[in-house]
């Protein structure tokens, strides 16, 4: 894909990638996972302090962008009008239920899908012990993709199943 922004503003301290690399497409299949991007210029990881993993996302942001982002107990927040064009161009900042793997996704190298299926996981997925993968997702259109995806890398997929969840608390 094309990493296209506008030019950082002086005060914005991170640093935009001129190329997309493993570890952006880990970012970017986290970020369509459990992620958001505002048009007030906030990128978000919604991954709390105690989930497995957030730690090296914080790294993976640091490292991709030079610049430490904000954290709280339920966030990873990058600041930056910049990296959130980045994110929207890419087609990423879309709500829960209309979320969706964008095309560009399919024509990555192996290694760089594979990559971007991590991110996913780590955000949307669960391991069994047996090793079986499960997703779930709002979007109906994200999941029938990624089960595109993965059959397009040889991997063995189920059948798609719905369920409603009941929220109300």
């Amino acid at each position: 894909p094309t990493l296209s922004y506008s030019p950082p503003h002086p005060k914005d301290r991170n640093h935009i990638p001129q190329t997309f690399t493993l570890e952006m497409a880990q970012l970017a299949g986290f970020l369509l996972g459990d992620g958001s991007v505002g048009q007030d210029g906030r990128t978000t990881l919604c991954i709390p302090r105690t989930q497995h993993g957030r730690k090296e996302y914080e790294e993976l942001v640091v490292h991709i962008f030079g610049a430490t982002p904000s954290v709280d107990d339920a966030n990873i927040t990058i600041c930056s009008k910049s990296v959130a064009e980045l994110f929207r161009n890419l087609g990423l900042d879309k709500y829960a239920t209309e979320k969706e793997i964008p095309d560009w996704v399919f024509r990555l190298p192996r290694e760089h899908r594979l990559a971007f299926v991590k991110g996913y996981l780590d955000s949307d997925g669960t391991v069994a012990k047996n090793g079986t993968t499960i997703f779930e997702c709002g979007s109906r259109e994200l999941v029938v993709k990624l089960k595109a995806l993965l059959d397009s890398m040889g991997f063995t997929t189920g059948n798609l199943r719905k369920r409603k969840v009941d929220n109300t608390h």
